[in-house]
């Protein structure tokens, strides 16, 4: 089989380089600020440095990224200003689940956990809606409000409640967690 070879105005070439330059920043990023950085980090610091929103990520390509270009753009790019601390993580087994089964699951690369959710309760939330603190469940995209127990999707669309015995029990665990409730 022949290897296909790319023009310099191919996507996949701009892909590629792209994915190449990011992999190579990568260490050479992660030593600089003395912290281990994903790939998402990475590419997150960018988007954001070269202030480009998330629905036009593509955007990048468009920049014909080095890895020395990315690490100059970012060798002073404070990574964790605005990034949410995690306080807390709920995991619920599948009977206390509280995801509505028609509730579709993000179909993205991940671990699969077989029984359970798992919800993430974050300090500094650049969005605090539906609540301050509130929980996200990043497998159904949903965030819970955490005095109502109402369940909101990305677009802040209400998809339901959970009963008030899973939120006590949600509420009694954060609680004893020191975590300041609404």
């Amino acid at each position: 089989m022949e290897a296909r070879v790319t023009e310099p105005d191919d996507p996949s070439h701009k892909i590629n380089a792209y994915i190449a330059a990011l992999n190579a920043a990568i260490p050479e990023l992660s030593a600089l600020h003395v912290q281990d950085l994903s790939s998402d980090d990475v590419q997150a610091a960018i988007r954001k440095a070269l202030d480009i929103d998330d629905a036009h990520s593509a955007d990048v390509l468009d920049h014909s990224l080095t890895k020395d270009k990315i690490v100059g753009l970012l060798k002073d790019f404070d990574f964790n200003k605005g990034q949410p601390i995690v306080l807390h993580t709920l995991t619920l087994s599948e009977d206390d689940g509280i995801i509505p089964d028609d509730v579709p699951r993000m179909l993205t690369e991940k671990i699969v956990k077989v029984k359970g959710e798992v919800w993430e309760i974050h300090r500094y939330d650049a969005d605090p809606f539906p609540s301050d603190p509130h929980a996200h469940n990043y497998d159904a995209n949903l965030k819970l409000h955490l005095k109502t127990g109402a369940l909101y999707d990305k677009k802040k669309r209400f998809q339901g409640n959970i009963g008030q015995k899973k939120l006590d029990v949600i509420r009694a665990e954060l609680k004893n967690a020191g975590i300041k409730l609404p």
